[in-house]
């Protein structure tokens, strides 16, 4: 192959890479972030997700863990009740996604990592 065809292949490669679309946003990270649990903490039973949200447009946010959808709110304050127990002995990955009125995704959280080990649980 030569230089030119390098040079040709390479582009095309960044580009489906990157994408081509120029008409399409990215979700803001700022405009929603979860305030707890805190990134790396330890947790074991239902624990409260708290979120912040900082775009007026944002009207209802989704909870995720992994990329496996668990609840909604329409409604601030926007927390969510999570139950860690399904999740023992093992690190989860939170994060919320904020929509406007037409369900359009407009906004991604930070993933949040957090431990789930139930002999961080309090006695009975």
């Amino acid at each position: 192959m030569n230089k030119r065809n390098s040079i040709l292949l390479l582009a095309i490669i960044l580009l489906l890479l990157t994408g081509c679309r120029t008409d399409v946003t990215t979700p803001e990270v700022d405009d929603i972030s979860i305030t707890y649990p805190g990134w790396g903490t330890v947790h074991y039973g239902e624990i409260s997700v708290k979120t912040k949200v900082n775009n007026s447009s944002i009207k209802s946010i989704k909870l995720f863990v992994g990329s496996v959808y668990k609840s909604t709110l329409t409604t601030s304050p926007y927390t969510f009740a999570l139950d860690t127990v399904p999740y023992n002995n093992s690190t989860i990955s939170i994060t919320v996604r904020g929509y406007d009125i037409s369900g359009t995704h407009i906004a991604t959280s930070n993933p949040v990592d957090i431990a789930i080990d139930s002999s961080s649980a309090p006695p009975e």
